[in-house]
């Protein structure tokens, strides 16, 4: 890369670090089944554990992403059925971000939903509250998972769909800031001096 271009994407890095908009993605479009789903900068793919579940795929429906699995009571949502058994939908992103709110589709006072932060169970909760929750987490993925616990609101009684999320980028700490600054002032001085060695003397 041409030592220009490269201060240039570091400007550009310095001033998009504490300026850049958050972004919402919104999935109540219907669509065909997928076995991933690719975004600007990001990555969903669905999964099924639990008692013969398998060969899940995403489905998607005019209330959100659900996953189709394998045997499945509720295609189109993701559901906790069969018993013993979860569903899920994992966002993979290519970088760092912030996720500040998950957004779910289809819910009612049943769904117990649990959610996982960079492959670490966070919490379960009710889908309602979830879809209430201000978040603040730096993230490279999540997880939203139907509980599948049975005997609790009824067998398999959980459904629901993925409807979105707002995730913003990951501001540069200070230290961050204070480097890309003096690589771009090393530039402009670089810079400066070629120019002067090319005036006459």
């Amino acid at each position: 890369m041409h030592v220009t271009s490269l201060f240039g994407a570091l400007a550009a890095i310095a001033l998009s670090a504490g300026t850049a908009p958050a972004a919402t993605y919104v999935f109540n479009t219907v669509g065909p089944q997928v076995n991933a789903l690719a975004g600007s900068g990001f990555t969903i793919t669905p999964g099924a554990s639990g008692i013969l579940n398998s060969s899940s795929r995403i489905s998607q429906t005019a209330t959100g992403l659900g996953v189709n699995g394998n045997p499945d009571s509720n295609v189109g949502n993701i559901d906790g059925f069969p018993i013993f058994s979860s569903e899920y939908l994992t966002v993979h992103f290519d970088w760092l971000v912030k996720l500040k709110k998950i957004a779910l589709g289809h819910v009612d006072s049943n769904d117990d939903v649990d959610l996982f932060v960079n492959n670490a169970l966070v919490g379960s909760y009710r889908a309602s509250v979830l879809n209430s929750m201000a978040l603040d987490a730096d993230v490279t993925s999540f997880r939203v998972r139907a509980s599948g616990t049975p005997f609790v609101d009824g067998l398999g009684n959980d459904d629901f769909t993925l409807a979105g999320f707002t995730v913003a980028p990951v501001p540069l700490p200070a230290g961050g800031l204070l480097l890309v600054t003096g690589l771009l002032a090393l530039g402009a001085s670089r810079g400066r001096k070629a120019a002067l060695a090319v005036l006459p003397g």
